[in-house]
């Protein structure tokens, strides 16, 4: 049985890290801009299958704790499964703030190279 490389679902010659800035970055646009939430979950289970591959640093002290960036990650699920529910309850209410400053933590993290 063959490997599948760890770059498999991002297009050839890009690396795990930068497709998933990239799917960051593309998605960040997509929030602030009209879109129905069908195409943000599709866009959103992208981003969750990118995120399997990265490996966030670790602190040195060698006890296991979620790391900033896990906790970024869990951070921006959670304010998109919040945003999808008030769009889906009461489109007038929905405010993209905060995901958007959680996505943005996270693209902050994955290029000040938190992530490898």
């Amino acid at each position: 049985m063959i490997d599948t490389p760890a770059n498999f679902s991002s297009p050839t010659g890009q690396d795990p890290h930068k497709y998933f800035r990239n799917l960051c970055k593309a998605f960040i646009k997509m929030v602030k801009e009209p879109t129905d939430f069908d195409t943000l979950e599709f866009e959103m289970e992208k981003m969750i299958n990118a995120s399997k591959a990265m490996k966030w640093h670790n602190n040195p002290k060698g006890v296991y704790k979620k790391t900033d960036g896990e906790k970024a990650l869990d951070k921006v699920f959670d304010e998109f499964k919040r945003y999808i529910k008030t769009i889906r309850t009461s489109p007038s209410q929905a405010s993209t703030t905060y995901l958007l400053g959680a996505l943005d933590e996270v693209l902050r993290l994955s290029e000040s190279q938190q992530v490898s």
